[in-house]
């Protein structure tokens, strides 16, 4: 072989890879749009918590957008609390947890970081690999909600969670995100159809993907 078929060769090889020619990774179909096992034909139901901070009603009306998409995996149960009304029973029971807050500052509010402080120090809740998502609401087009996203992520984490975000389509194309947000400003009655979309796409997604790995 030529030194110049050989150079040829190995382009040929490397962007096959590249392309994923050959049944790789381009011919599959993205995960979105992969079939969801129907979890009422599985040997337990799916448990998603939605635990959440709210003080105008704006994250609560996010929490229950979650919650629907959990809905949308039939068979899959959900329960929705405020930070405060979360048992141990309720963190032991989930299989999914999805965490909404506020943005203050930019950052979490202090009283769900008390919370969230409190779960770790509690022996008796084990988080490991329950599927975490995060949703948040705040003022601003860069008013610190993904700040917020990544704080939340960095928590569950920390307590050996899985996380996963929110998954859309548009034409030929898929993509994942952070998570759910609103932005809300003064008079805004609360999260538009679209914020509420997303939210309602992260709790469908944290229910498909426990539906995938429950036997």
């Amino acid at each position: 072989m030529t030194r110049v078929a050989g150079k040829a060769l190995v382009v040929c090889v490397v962007a096959a890879l590249l392309c994923g020619c050959g049944g790789g990774e381009a011919d599959r179909e993205p995960a979105s749009q992969r079939p969801t096992p129907d979890a009422a034909a599985l040997d337990r139901e799916v448990r998603v918590l939605v635990a959440y901070a709210s003080v105008t009603g704006s994250t609560a009306a996010m929490a229950e957008a979650v919650a629907d998409g959990v809905r949308r995996v039939e068979g899959a149960s959900v329960v929705v609390r405020e930070f405060d009304a979360v048992t141990a029973d309720d963190l032991a029971d989930a299989d999914a947890i999805a965490l909404g807050s506020p943005t203050y500052f930019a950052g979490m509010p202090a009283t769900v970081k008390v919370v969230l402080d409190r779960w770790g120090r509690d022996p008796k809740i084990d988080l490991t690999d329950k599927i975490a998502g995060a949703f948040s609401t705040g003022g601003g087009r860069a008013g610190g909600k993904e700040s917020v996203l990544t704080a939340l992520h960095a928590y569950a984490l920390s307590r050996r969670m899985i996380v996963a975000g929110p998954l859309y389509e548009r034409g030929s194309g898929a993509w994942g995100e952070l998570g759910a947000t609103a932005r809300i400003e003064p008079g805004d009655e609360g999260p538009d159809a679209a914020e509420l979309e997303s939210a309602t796409r992260l709790g469908e997604r944290l229910a498909g993907l426990v539906a995938r790995r429950v036997p």
